[in-house]
């Protein structure tokens, strides 16, 4: 009995690879934010050399998605002070930078 081949996988082209430029304007936000989601994990992409690519099918795969993956892995604003900062130390900074800007 002889025993089935797997297929062999498919190739990918020159339309199924994507720049953040193509993905930006595909999720139309600024290519900056595409970069930057690329590198803490949020779009799928590919670190070739000094470039980073996309695949088409898995930036669609993403929009697709039942539940999206950005809504949890997005960073939250902070709504406590920094390290070693006090909440009077940022009260006063906050004064300070509104009457310098009095001035200008």
């Amino acid at each position: 009995m002889a025993t089935p081949t797997p297929a062999a996988p498919a190739r990918l082209t020159a339309d199924d690879v994507m720049t953040a430029r193509e993905v930006a304007g595909l999720l139309r936000v600024p290519r900056s934010t595409v970069e930057d989601w690329a590198r803490q994990g949020i779009v799928p992409s590919r670190k070739v050399g000094r470039r980073r690519l996309y695949i088409r099918s898995k930036i669609e795969a993403l929009l697709l998605a039942d539940e999206p993956k950005t809504n949890s892995v997005l960073p939250q604003r902070a709504t406590h002070a920094p390290f070693g900062a006090s909440s009077a130390a940022i009260t006063a900074r906050k004064r300070c930078n509104r009457s310098v800007g009095l001035f200008r």
